[in-house]
C-alpha cells in the first residue's frame, strides 16, 4: 500500500511540475489519506505531503488552507525531527512566504528570522550567504525568494561543515 501511496504522491509532484495545480492538489489529498491509513498520521512522508499540499494551496490562492496545512506540517516536523532540521526550516520559510503574500509582514519577518537563525545554527556562523538571503527576502519577489531557497537547500544537503577539506 505504501508504494501505491508514494506513487500517488509522485504523480502529484509531476502534475505540480506541469502546472496542473488542481490535479496535483487532488493527488496530494489522496496520498495524504493513504499515508494516514497506512502509517501514523505524522510520519515524514505524510508531513512532506502536507507541506506539498500547502504549496499547492498557496499557488492556487487558497491562503487559509495553505496556512492550516503549513502549521500542521511545521508542528509535525518539530515533533518528528527538530526545530533546526531542513524540512522544518523549509516549512518555516514557506509560512514566511505565505504571510508575505497575505501582507502579514510582521509574521513573515518572524518566520524568515526563525529560518535564518536555524540555518545559521545548522551551517555555522561563518555561512554568511543565508543571513544576506533572509534579510533581503522581504524585498524580493516570490521567484527570487524561491530561487535563493533552492540554492540554500542544495547547500544544506551537503553542508560546508561536513565537506572534506583538502588543505
Amino acid at each position: 500500500m505504501r508504494t501505491t501511496v508514494n506513487t500517488v504522491n509522485n504523480l502529484g509532484n509531476l502534475y505540480a511540475d506541469q502546472g496542473k495545480l488542481a490535479e496535483a492538489e487532488r493527488m496530494y489529498q489522496r496520498a495524504l489519506v493513504g499515508y494516514e491509513k497506512a502509517l501514523v498520521s505524522e510520519t515524514i512522508p505524510t508531513l512532506n505531503t502536507v507541506n506539498h499540499l500547502g504549496v499547492r494551496y498557496k499557488d492556487q490562492g487558497k491562503l487559509a488552507e495553505a496556512e492550516r496545512v503549513y502549521q500542521r506540517a511545521l508542528a509535525g516536523y518539530e515533533k518528528a525531527l527538530c526545530p533546526e532540521h531542513s524540512s522544518t526550516l523549509n516549512t518555516v520559510n514557506n509560512l514566511g512566504n505565505l504571510y508575505k503574500t497575505q501582507g502579514k509582514l510582521a509574521e513573515a519577518e518572524r518566520m524568515y528570522q526563525r529560518a535564518r537563525v536555524g540555518y545559521e545554527k545548522a551551517l555555522g556562523p561563518e555561512f554568511e550567504g543565508w543571513t544576506t538571503t533572509v534579510s533581503m527576502a522581504l524585498s524580493w519577489t516570490q521567484v527570487e525568494v524561491l530561487s535563493a531557497l533552492v540554492s540554500l537547500l542544495n547547500l544544506c544537503a551537503y553542508p560546508v561543515s561536513r565537506q572534506v577539506r583538502t588543505s
